[in-house]
């Protein structure tokens, strides 16, 4: 799904998971959309899914499921018109397929056409780690603008995937203290309820597309 390519290059990440819908991919390439817009970078959005059982999910032929996906997008992807990215149900091992089924199809190695690839294979340092330290990073700088410091704040992290652990754990080691996990599902219920009752008692409200605009630098 290409929501948005006219400051630049599609960049957005591949998504496994049972349940993942059309709709979901829509606005998950609308959200990185605005994020990259945000942080003024080149950038389009797409977004990519596919749908794994768990026993596919955890057979030997993830491999073979991988490289099948890729061959169907070789025309959509590339340095400078698609660039993947891991994402919910893929690390760098899969991203490692995605170079190598899409550099075999063209004839010679593109390590740019992947990002969160291994570092053996040109990936950078800090990369996994990367989007939860942008949300900590973001969360800090709100909060100084109210005076509020993450050393001994309370916070509540939604999720507990690649970016909830991480942004716990970051968060953790500059002095904030856990108090809850939200799940997921429960975002539009905060965006829609919590929003307007946080306002009332007079309660600062970053946007969340914001917090999580700097993950994509």
């Amino acid at each position: 799904m290409h929501h948005n390519t006219t400051r630049g290059p599609a960049k957005g990440g591949i998504r496994y998971h049972p349940g993942v819908t059309r709709d979901e991919v829509v606005a998950l390439a609308i959200g990185m959309s605005l994020k990259t817009a945000i942080m003024n970078l080149p950038l389009g959005e797409p977004k990519v899914a596919l749908q794994l059982t768990r026993r596919l999910y955890l057979s030997a032929n993830l491999s073979g499921s991988t490289r099948r996906y890729v061959s169907e997008l070789i025309p959509f992807l590339g340095p400078d018109k698609d660039v993947p990215a891991p994402d919910v149900g893929t690390n760098s091992q899969v991203m490692a397929w995605v170079l190598d089924q899409y550099s075999a199809s063209v004839g010679h190695i593109v390590p740019g056409v992947v990002t969160g690839k291994p570092i053996e294979l040109g990936g950078s340092l800090g990369r996994e780690s990367a989007t939860g330290r942008g949300v900590v990073e973001s969360a800090s700088l709100a909060g100084a603008q109210i005076g509020l410091s993450l050393n001994d704040a309370r916070v509540a992290i939604q999720g507990y995937g690649q970016v909830g652990a991480w942004a716990a754990r970051l968060a953790h080691a500059r002095g904030a203290k856990l108090s809850g996990w939200l799940m997921s599902v429960a975002r539009y219920i905060t965006l829609l309820e919590s929003t307007s009752l946080l306002l009332m008692k007079n309660s600062r409200v970053a946007p969340e597309v914001s917090l999580k605009a700097d993950r994509v630098m």
